[in-house]
Order: structure tokens, then sequence, then C-alpha cells
């Protein structure tokens, strides 16, 4: 971790982050059970690859509510995917 920003090595499934804590995580799909901008979010799963059939059994034990976040590694402008 460098300051409050979290790498990629720092992620644990439980703990509560906010997404400017995840500005130097690229190419990694991070689950929330559900997310709020000000609270931020618990993540429930992350992977690297898109098609973790994992994820969906996160989802399902979740029932199915989420919200994922994601940086490509070829984003140079600085935004995120946020997805709900």
């Amino acid at each position: 971790m460098r300051g409050n920003k979290l790498e990629p090595d720092d992620l644990k499934i439980g703990m509560r982050v906010k997404t400017e804590q995840l500005e130097n995580i690229f190419g990694i799909w991070v689950y929330f059970d559900h997310y709020d901008y000000m609270d931020g979010g618990k993540i429930i799963y992350f992977t690297s690859d898109e098609n973790d059939v994992d994820a969906a059994k996160a989802v399902r034990k979740n029932n199915g509510l989420l919200s994922i976040f994601y940086q490509s590694p070829d984003y140079e402008s600085g935004e995120v995917d946020f997805y709900e």
C-alpha cells in the first residue's frame, strides 16, 4: 500500500474500501456486496479473469446484489468503469 492507495497484493475478501483506494489497481475485477460512493463497499471477490466461474458463485452467495470495479491495464485517462 502506498499512502491510502491499495496495490493488488493488498486486496482481501471482506475488506471495506473506497474507489479512490483502488486507483493503482489495473486489470483486476473487484466485486462488492454493495457500493456506496461515500462509504465504499465490502469486497466479496476479486479476479484478473473476467470469466472466472468462482465470481458467479460469489455473486449467487451474495443474493445477486453487487457492484463491480474494473480499470483496464490500458487506461491512461485515470477514469474507471463501475457497474451496478
